[in-house]
């Protein structure tokens, strides 16, 4: 898979391929000593590294049903103690998307949730 990755890039111009596999440090200049790169060596060079994004997915159920709280009704709860909403027991999965671009920067999460019915004024903020 990556093998096909780094061909792409190549191809778009995004990266270089190397004659060799190289060191580079957190600057992204070649060095020549292991102990002062950042990271594995490599046989490719971004060119463009703010044209490359990188996807992490991560995901889970909100559902308290199963949290050990045998009486009692269940409430999500401050440190302070001050009582904010009921919690979920029916399943509510959700799936988080964190887009960052290979410069390191961050350009935007997508939270995909799998309610039946939203109220539209949840997604703004209300």
């Amino acid at each position: 898979m990556y093998n096909n990755i780094y061909l792409h890039m190549v191809n778009k111009g995004v990266a270089i391929e190397l004659l060799e596999p190289v060191f580079f440090d957190k600057e992204g200049q070649q060095v020549l000593d292991k102990v002062k790169s950042y990271g594995c060596s490599t046989r490719y060079k971004m060119t463009h590294p703010e044209a490359v994004f990188f996807v992490n997915e991560v995901g889970d159920n909100m559902s308290q049903k199963a949290d050990g709280n045998i009486n009692g009704e269940k409430c999500i709860i401050t440190k302070h103690g001050c009582t904010l909403s009921h919690s979920l027991l029916n399943d509510c999965h959700f799936t988080i998307l964190g887009f960052t671009a290979a410069t390191g920067e961050p350009l935007c999460c997508a939270i995909l949730n799998t309610v039946k019915k939203i109220n539209p004024l949840v997604p703004i903020g209300h």
